[in-house]
């Protein structure tokens, strides 16, 4: 579902979905108002949210984190290696990207991220990291899934949006195997550098970011294209697609 569009669209899409399930039993109303009312709870649940974060954030007290990422990486006490009470039990405030006041359809930085990137928690975390970048005493951490393909892609461009404003930050690749000491050690020195940027005088301004984006083109020519062969049947799948459109693909070793 692509939830920038008509809500008519999704909930047609939806109802659509279901009569197939449900052998014809149920109607577009129902569906409509189950929807509005969801809709409803999880508005009200993300208002909250950045209440309080208006509430709770002081910077001209000290630092404060926000946690950037997937919502059931961060949020999931399994994934997340504990990475939010680390920083909690050094006296510093842990926020999650949802409780920032960032549009992610209205913001005109995240408007162009969507145009560029066409993943939904993408363009969310660009659009956090973003907005952090413009507020002093805020500071992102980064937490990711070990090799999620769409992070190791947007990695690179959250870097830019803070070198932009030269502004320090912390990324942390989570993979089971690695030990709570590890993630300890770097959230220590991730402190004592966002501690030293702080107590430097900042540009109320900062710097415009121009260029951060490559340009997309709509045609490859007669280019090569090189697909990673990281699945046997998707992989092969995807390059016999691009060869039928005319398109010289050819799947690596």
């Amino acid at each position: 579902m692509d939830f920038s569009q008509s809500p008519k669209i999704y909930k047609t899409a939806l109802y659509r979905s279901l009569k197939k399930v449900l052998n014809g039993d149920i109607n577009f109303h129902i569906v409509s108002k189950a929807w509005e009312k969801a809709s409803g709870i999880t508005e009200s649940q993300a208002s909250g949210w950045k209440e309080r974060f208006s509430k709770e954030f002081q910077p001209g007290k000290d630092l404060s984190v926000a946690l950037l990422g997937r919502p059931y990486v961060i949020l999931s006490g399994e994934l997340n290696k504990s990475i939010p009470e680390y920083f909690s039990t050094r006296g510093v405030k842990c926020f999650f990207q949802d409780m920032l006041p960032v549009d992610t359809y209205k913001s005109s930085f995240t408007r162009e991220v969507l145009q560029k990137v066409p993943w939904h928690y993408a363009a969310n975390i660009l659009g956090a990291a973003d907005y952090i970048a413009r507020t002093p005493g805020l500071y992102p951490v980064l937490v990711t899934a070990f090799k999620c393909a769409p992070d190791s892609f947007i990695i690179d461009y959250f870097k830019r949006v803070l070198e932009a404003h030269s502004k320090p930050y912390l990324i942390l690749q989570i993979d089971e195997h690695d030990s709570a000491v590890g993630y300890e050690t770097r959230i220590e020195a991730a402190l004592r550098s966002f501690r030293n940027h702080g107590s430097k005088k900042q540009s109320a301004e900062g710097e415009k970011i121009a260029g951060i984006f490559p340009k997309v083109e709509q045609k490859i020519g007669d280019k090569t294209l090189l697909l990673p062969n990281w699945d046997s049947y998707t992989a092969r799948l995807m390059t016999a697609v691009f060869r039928k459109k005319g398109i010289d693909a050819r799947l690596l070793e």
